[in-house]
């Protein structure tokens, strides 16, 4: 059996009470908690099974959870896969197809691609980027969904930059509460994504570069108003 084989029919055999992924984890002795995680979230495309923050039956604690929710149907012959509808398989560095909603959809009119993520390993933050590593100047910006979270730019080699949302230094107050809040939002169960913008023939005003990154990026929270953007 899968591992996604072995987290349903612990959800199913939980009767409709709900789990978190921690309990999963534990329950099924997983290695890697974000295997729950993935799992999870996999099943609760299904209508078989619905996905929330609620109180989870096994640990008492409020928390993202899972339960299965009967439903008669005629297609018990389909396979696990056939009845969640999972689609095709990503590859680890293709770009994400985002949902369409005028935020996003806007900022990927103007050139922001999918580049990375940012993803919990053994309780430390990790950046998983495949794009876009040596690009100065840049625009990126945290998603979850089609949730836009926070807008930020760099005149540094964008890896660098986003390095020290992972391992922030002691004065750098505002990667320290990136950090938390990008912690807090993976052990929530979302998926954080990292989309960015490089201006790469950049446009002049005679004989000036003119930073089209900073230049934008003022209206763009202006108008969006990240949630994790401070306001002013």
């Amino acid at each position: 059996m899968t591992v996604l084989d072995d987290v349903r029919e612990l959800i199913v055999a939980l009767d409709k009470r709900t789990i978190c992924d921690d309990c999963i984890t534990n329950k099924l002795q997983l290695s890697v908690r974000q295997y729950a995680n993935q799992k999870s979230r996999v099943l609760a495309k299904s209508p078989l099974f619905a996905r929330n923050k609620d109180v989870c039956s096994t640990c008492g604690k409020i928390k993202y959870v899972i339960r299965h929710q009967y439903q008669q149907s005629n297609n018990n012959n389909l396979s696990l896969t056939e009845k969640i509808h999972i689609p095709a398989k990503q590859e680890k560095n293709s770009p994400r197809i985002f949902s369409n909603t005028p935020s996003l959809n806007e900022l990927k009119a103007i050139g922001f691609k999918h580049i990375g993520n940012w993803i919990l390993e053994g309780g430390v933050l990790k950046l998983n980027q495949f794009d876009m590593k040596k690009s100065i100047p840049a625009l990126y910006a945290f998603i979850s969904e089609t949730n836009i979270l926070y807008v930020g730019k760099t005149n540094q080699m964008l890896a660098k930059r986003l390095y020290f949302y992972a391992k922030p230094g002691p004065t750098q107050s505002t990667n320290i509460r990136i950090n938390a809040n990008l912690k807090q939002a993976v052990l929530d169960g979302q998926s954080i994504d990292i989309i960015a913008f490089h201006d790469d023939i950049p446009k002049k005003v005679g004989s000036f570069i003119l930073n089209l990154s900073a230049g934008l990026e003022d209206d763009i929270i202006r108008q969006i108003s990240p949630l994790w953007n401070v306001r002013k």
